[in-house]
């Protein structure tokens, strides 16, 4: 199955649109969560798309992206999360952007810390473009950490690819 199918044609628009607008702007970035996984070899349609940035990128993108900012950079805590993120629509395409540096998944009462590096990113060609995407093994270690339904059959999916 090629991956690139399993984006939506509006994801792809969305995806060049800000990966653009990041080269554009010297913007450091990393695409992560489910488009990292489909990157690597996951074989699911994509949901939303996850992308994480350094706090010091923050309020220019609050700049660039104002037009579709529908929660401005905030403190955001579920079941599953204790991050700093901005959530955005292009489009009718759900986009989180979250700031790497203090990034934690909440699992059993505990709060870990998501352990992920910009540095260490990895470019990956897709939609005939070059898109800096999580490295794989930071990618597994978080998937495994939140332990969501859809994050477990990814890593199925990304060690199976790798063997």
């Amino acid at each position: 199955m090629d991956k690139n199918s399993l984006i939506s044609e509006k994801q792809k628009a969305a995806i060049k649109y800000l990966i653009n607008l990041f080269n554009k702007n010297n913007i450091s970035y990393q695409v992560t969560g489910g488009l990292a996984a489909i990157c690597y070899g996951a074989k699911r349609p994509l949901y939303d798309i996850d992308i994480d940035v350094n706090s010091k990128s923050i309020p220019l993108l609050q700049k660039l992206l104002k037009r579709y900012i529908i929660g401005d950079y905030h403190h955001y805590q579920d079941d599953f999360f204790d991050m700093y993120l901005m959530k955005l629509n292009i489009n009718g395409v759900s986009i989180d952007i979250s700031q790497i540096e203090n990034a934690y998944s909440l699992k059993n009462g505990k709060k870990l810390k998501i352990n992920s590096s910009l540095s260490n990113s990895h470019v990956v060609n897709m939609l005939n473009m070059n898109i800096k995407v999580q490295d794989v093994n930071e990618l597994i270690e978080y998937k495994l950490m939140v332990g969501r339904d859809t994050d477990l059959l990814d890593v199925v999916n990304l060690v199976n690819t790798r063997c």
